[in-house]
């Protein structure tokens, strides 16, 4: 993902397409331009696509378990391939300690 200089705040330059490009938006954003990112992508659900495994990634990172649950069991109803990477992706690192993290893992059948 390419990013402009303006000033001292790096902007990124397009909308995410995938799930790795989602996660450097995230990372490039201050909490709270991701947040509204968040909201823009709930939006989009309601008329087209985006993905519930995504917006988990985006919550978790921005520490905000109840949402990043809350997504990761709508990810899991709606049976998102992203899920099995569940155990390896770095976005899951702030929620891998909390127990339904652990259970989560069970319901997909990722090995424990």
């Amino acid at each position: 993902m390419r990013r402009r200089r303006s000033g001292s705040t790096s902007l990124c330059v397009r909308f995410p397409k995938n799930g790795r490009e989602r996660l450097a938006l995230t990372r490039c954003l201050a909490p709270a331009e991701s947040l509204r990112e968040n909201g823009r992508l709930v939006y989009q659900r309601k008329t087209g696509y985006s993905s519930a495994y995504g917006l988990a990634s985006s919550y978790a990172e921005l520490g905000d378990n109840e949402h990043a649950f809350e997504w990761l069991n709508t990810a899991f109803q709606e049976h998102e391939e992203y899920l099995l990477g569940l155990k390896t992706d770095l976005s899951m690192d702030p929620i891998r300690s909390d127990p339904r993290f652990a259970e989560l893992v069970r319901k997909v059948g990722l090995p424990q």
